[in-house]
Parts: structure tokens; C-alpha cells; sequence
């Protein structure tokens, strides 16, 4: 049961960065995040987030090397990579998903002290699932 989950945002893959974004400024953006990048080793990864109404969308053009976002480019073409959600237990979801999903990555922390993991369900066409458990600060369950 997906009771207490929160939508955080839709991670998209997309060939031109600089026009989706440009596509979004045109709808009326809330938010445009400054562009950065992730990778290392060969492989290089654009990443912006942008706040569309009530909805943050993280869009990956993928630049060099073989990643995943390179991978789901090349199987998926542009396109919904994964849907993030915060959980209040991670390792009990991933617990529950694990007859219905296969991990992908993680559980790992982020700099930032969130705890993530990525689940992948055959039946949604290679979609992703990032489950994110926020870390705990004084007066917060």
C-alpha cells in the first residue's frame, strides 16, 4: 500500500535540455534550478530541476560514457524515467516491493543525508521508482 507516500517529482529524460526547459519557462515555470551535472569516470550527466505548478520535474540529458540515462535514451527514447516519492521507512517499502520489483540501485544515503533507492516494475515499462526517506530533524516523527 502506497498509503503515506508523497510525490516528489518525475524524473525525465530528454535529448536537448536547454529546450525543455525553455518549454517550461513557456508554460510558466515556477522554478528553473541551475543546471549541473553528475558522473564520473567517463560518464556525464546533465541534471535541472523545474517547478511546474505543484510539480517538480528533474529533467537528465545524458552527454557522454555509458549510464543509465544513456541506457533508457537508447531502449525508451525521451520519456519518463522514474516517479520519487518520499517514504517514511525505506527499508520497510523496500521490504514490501520485494516481490513485485527488482532493485536497481541503492539503498545508499546522499550527500544531502536522504536515504534513496530505485525499484524497477516490468510492468511499467521500464519507469523507475525513487523512494526517498528524508532524514529525521529534531521535532519531526
Amino acid at each position: 500500500m502506497t498509503q503515506g507516500w508523497k510525490l516528489l517529482h518525475l524524473g525525465v529524460v530528454v535529448k536537448d535540455m536547454a529546450r525543455s526547459v525553455e518549454a517550461c519557462r513557456a508554460l510558466g515555470a515556477a522554478e528553473v534550478g541551475e543546471p549541473g551535472a553528475m558522473g564520473s569516470g567517463g560518464v556525464r550527466t546533465k541534471v535541472q530541476f523545474v517547478r511546474l505548478g505543484d510539480l517538480e520535474v528533474e529533467f537528465f540529458e545524458h552527454v557522454e560514457g555509458q549510464s543509465t540515462i544513456g541506457e533508457f535514451l537508447a531502449r525508451h527514447g525521451e520519456g519518463v524515467h522514474h516517479m520519487s516519492f518520499e517514504v517514511a521507512d525505506l527499508d520497510a517499502e523496500l521490504a514490501r516491493l520485494k516481490g513485485v520489483s527488482r532493485l536497481v540501485m541503492g539503498p545508499r544515503e546522499t550527500p544531502s543525508g536522504r536515504r534513496i533507492a530505485f525499484v524497477e516494475l516490468d510492468s511499467l515499462a521500464g519507469m523507475q521508482v525513487e523512494l526517498e526517506q528524508l532524514p529525521r530533524r529534531a521535532g519531526r516523527p
